[in-house]
């Protein structure tokens, strides 16, 4: 399991970038956990969304340790990253995902 910062912003997103990338390259299988009041912007998304596709591309997985909530689940609402159910399944941790 790995921790993330309790923010994961513009600001931020370069040191857990780093952070993600170190994960991936040491384990195949990486359970995120994120604060349940982590403030998490559209890069923060978009960098957890590029850690799953990377960690897929090596033969990993990339999934959370709860459902997405709080700011982070507003975050995805407003950014439409809800819509299709594979999203749903990973963001909300839906039928199938671990």
């Amino acid at each position: 399991m790995i921790e993330l910062p309790s923010d994961i912003t513009i600001q931020t997103v370069d040191e857990t970038y780093r952070q993600l990338i170190e994960a991936i390259r040491t384990t195949p299988y990486i359970v995120v956990k994120l604060g349940p009041n982590a403030a998490i912007d559209l890069a923060g998304v978009q960098l957890l969304i590029a850690a799953r596709e990377a960690a897929r591309d090596s033969g990993g997985e990339f999934c959370l340790a709860v459902a997405a909530e709080n700011g982070l689940l507003g975050t995805l609402r407003r950014g439409g990253f809800l819509q299709a159910a594979d999203q749903r399944a990973f963001w909300l941790k839906e039928k199938g995902q671990p």
